[in-house]
């Protein structure tokens, strides 16, 4: 495949790893049939695979099976559990590795579940479905919510046959923009060892359902500004986890493991929310890409753990992060400069696309700059490489005949209004080339960037 491609428009690379998930549940199922390793004990998942259908159009299945795999590798003493699997089994208190696959394997019932129910066919399990509660049913609306425990016996007439006390059953609002079909739905990421979801958990539905017509707003920005960009997002993005944005520890994320989903903080103005689906769409892009084939070195003595600096963080990042960083900002780039571009857009939107425009280059070069230095990178990763470095100095090339301001008062999106001047500790408002000079300086703390100039031309030349 072409590189570019690849990298950067290919529409089959974002569905890779549900349709890497599919084989390995067909190799799952193939390797239990055959060996038995839990002497009956996998007796009615292998009933339940037929009735799961294709692989679901759900983040959680690609988990699911890269969890069951590594499993039953760690029963069978193939490999050491890793620290997914670590963090998986110590949430449920499960150090036996035969116990583990067990109880995963038992919960598998929810992927035949949610075929049946969507396809209106009745399914009875041998034993019930006993999930934690909040509960989704994978690749449907549908949540069950409840502060004790339920039993799931199956379903019928296009309903969930469920006992318990004190639970309901909820419908997850769908937001529908362009041809785009997203659950806001943050019960689907209530997964053992997943912390990150917790904000969106804490607030749950009704928050969901308040700000749905803001996604939409973001979507059709995303759709007017970047149209190439929002093609791959209806057809990948199908979770979105919405939380408010002071709470938790973090403002957006993407899971390497939960393809085509992302837990997003709600912003008032939808130019700058689209920026932020941008953003997480391209890290799932990039985790489709690695998927394929590494980006960094894993062998022994690489630099993918080392901590090195990021222009978009106040904390050290390992490399990997430094790299993900400069690629999904690339699309956004873009994005701005069709902002810029378009004279109905609401003139604050307009200054702040100059403001990303003046910043953004920057702090991609500088990233640019660290990943040529100190990148321990496969024959995919130079080739990544090269494709970002020219990218970047295009759009830093073309970002000066634009002929905007040499600089520009720096600006942050709010949450109270639409953008808020960025400030020293001294309170005084910052320009955009004083704001990208001031973080180098503070955070820099191995002063890996010293020497680099602050023009993106000159730096990609110099690097």
């Amino acid at each position: 495949m072409d590189p570019e491609a690849l990298f950067w428009t290919d529409a089959s690379v974002l569905k890779a790893r549900q349709q890497k998930a599919a084989a390995a549940l067909v190799a799952l199922e193939r390797v239990l049939s055959r060996d038995r390793p839990l002497g009956g004990a996998e007796d009615e998942f292998l009933e339940l695979v037929p009735r799961a259908g294709p692989a679901p159009a759900d983040p959680t299945f690609y988990l699911w099976v890269r969890i069951a795999y590594q499993l039953l590798g760690v029963l069978r003493g193939r490999f050491e559990p890793s620290p997914l699997v670590e963090a998986w089994r110590a949430a449920q208190g499960l150090d036996d590795a035969r116990e583990a696959l067990v109880h995963h394997l038992h919960a598998f019932k929810a992927f035949p579940l949610a075929a049946a129910l969507v396809a209106g066919d009745s399914l009875a399990f041998r034993t019930p479905l006993r999930p934690r509660l909040p509960f989704a049913v994978p690749g449907t609306p549908l949540s069950i919510e409840g502060p004790g425990e339920v039993a799931i016996h199956g379903c019928s007439a296009a309903r969930i046959q469920v006992h318990g006390d004190g639970h309901r059953i909820v419908e997850s609002p769908v937001v529908r923009e362009g041809g785009c079909a997203i659950r806001l739905q943050p019960h689907a990421l209530h997964i053992p060892g997943f912390d990150d979801a917790q904000a969106a958990l804490d607030v749950g539905t009704p928050f969901q359902r308040e700000h749905a017509p803001r996604v939409c707003a973001a979507l059709r920005a995303v759709r007017r500004y970047a149209p190439a960009v929002f093609a791959q997002l209806r057809s990948s993005v199908t979770l979105i986890a919405l939380k408010p944005r002071r709470a938790g520890r973090f403002n957006n994320i993407s899971h390497s493991e939960l393809p085509g989903a992302f837990i997003a903080s709600v912003r008032r103005n939808p130019l700058a929310w689209g920026d932020k689906f941008i953003h997480e769409l391209m890290h799932n892009r990039l985790f489709d890409v690695e998927e394929i084939e590494p980006i960094l070195d894993p062998a022994p003595g690489g630099r993918r753990d080392e901590s090195f600096y990021s222009p978009w963080r106040d904390d050290p990042r390992p490399l990997h992060g430094v790299l993900h960083g400069v690629y999904v900002h690339v699309p956004v780039c873009d994005y701005w400069a069709r902002v810029f571009a378009d004279p109905g857009a609401p003139e604050a939107d307009r200054a702040f696309a100059v403001e990303r425009l003046l910043r953004l280059p920057r702090q991609m070069a500088l990233s640019v700059a660290l990943l040529e230095r100190h990148g321990q990178l496969t024959a995919q990763g130079r080739r990544l490489l090269v494709s970002l470095r020219d990218r970047v100095g295009a759009i830093a090339s073309a970002v000066r005949r634009m002929g905007l301001p040499a600089d520009v008062p720096a600006l942050h999106a709010s949450d109270a209004v639409d953008y808020v001047p960025e400030r020293d500790e001294t309170g005084r408002a910052l320009s955009v080339r004083e704001a990208v000079a001031g973080h180098r300086a503070r955070f820099d703390g191995r002063g890996l960037c010293a020497d680099l100039p602050d023009d993106p031309v000159e730096l990609l030349a110099r690097a």
